[in-house]
């Protein structure tokens, strides 16, 4: 299954914090601190949102909480197929990594994507 690039983000969350559930303002802030993302928080609300969807996480509905205006907040957790689908990505990466790797060494040969321009 693919993933869009803001959902790898947060299943890696997830996957660096096998221990604790994540929840919105948790991974958001970590994306933007660690990761350096300008991402806002309704975008990560809703990849948690598609991810659970998808059946790649586990959603816990929590108590009230106040800083959430006394809603309940949820709480997501990677599953077996989220980990599977994590894997997947990053073998594309890995394989992407590679490409570019090669690319730079080999100069103009490229990646077959763009001409050469001059």
């Amino acid at each position: 299954m693919k993933i869009s690039e803001l959902e790898f983000h947060v299943i890696a969350y997830l996957a660096e914090h096998p221990d604790r559930e994540g929840y919105g303002w948790a991974i958001t802030k970590w994306l933007k601190e660690q990761l350096a993302l300008k991402v806002a928080l309704g975008s990560v609300y809703r990849k948690l949102a598609a991810l659970w969807e998808k059946g790649l996480v586990e959603r816990r509905l929590g108590e009230p909480h106040e800083s959430v205006a006394g809603c309940e907040r949820h709480y997501y957790k990677l599953n077996p197929a989220g980990y599977d689908a994590f894997r997947m990505a990053c073998q594309d990466m890995k394989k992407l990594m590679e490409r570019l790797r090669r690319s730079i060494e080999g100069g103009e040969r490229g990646l077959g994507v763009h001409e050469r321009v001059g």
